[in-house]
C-alpha cells in the first residue's frame, strides 16, 4: 500500500488532512498494529469525515470501529483472518 498516495488522495477528496492517531487511540482496532502497513494506514490515513473516491466510502475511525465491531457483518467475521474493513461502497459492500 503507497500510504502517500492514500494521503494524498484523501485530501484531494476531502481538502482535510487524514488525522493522526496514536496508538492508544485507536482502541478496538489495537490488535491490527501487528501488521506494519496497516498499523501505518490506522495512524496516518484514517480520514477525519468519510471521503467518497473510486465509487467506496473512506471511512472515519468511529466508523470503522462499528464496522469491524462484535456482530457486525462482515467486518466481525472477517476480523479474524486479519482483514480489516476501510470502505463500504453506496450498496453497502466492504472494501
Amino acid at each position: 500500500m503507497n500510504l502517500k498516495n492514500v494521503h494524498d488522495l484523501i485530501v484531494r477528496k476531502s481538502g482535510k488532512a487524514p488525522k493522526f492517531f496514536h496508538d492508544d487511540a485507536l482502541g478496538a482496532l489495537a490488535d491490527f498494529l501487528e501488521q506494519p502497513t496497516i498499523a501505518n494506514y490506522l495512524r496516518t490515513c484514517i480520514p477525519v469525515e468519510v471521503v467518497y473516491c473510486s465509487g467506496v466510502r473512506l471511512l472515519p475511525l468511529e466508523n470503522l470501529q462499528q464496522e469491524m465491531g462484535e456482530g457486525a457483518a462482515p467486518g466481525s467475521f472477517l476480523r479474524p483472518y486479519g482483514y480489516l474493513v476501510v470502505a463500504t461502497s453506496i450498496g453497502g459492500n466492504v472494501v
